[in-house]
């Protein structure tokens, strides 16, 4: 991506995809199991800090 826009940064695109993402809104397999991977180490670390 670097040599196609020098001046694009990895950081900086993330955070601006990052808005336009949504659990509900997204129908890709991949990010589902992503974002339930995510929740399910929440939800571990929320259980060992309140149970």
């Amino acid at each position: 991506m670097v040599k196609l826009v020098p001046e694009f940064q990895k950081i900086l695109g993330a955070r601006k995809m990052a808005a336009h993402l949504s659990r509900g809104g997204n129908r890709s397999r991949s990010f589902q199991v992503f974002m339930g991977g995510i929740e399910g180490i929440i939800a571990e670390e929320g259980e060992k800090n309140h149970g």
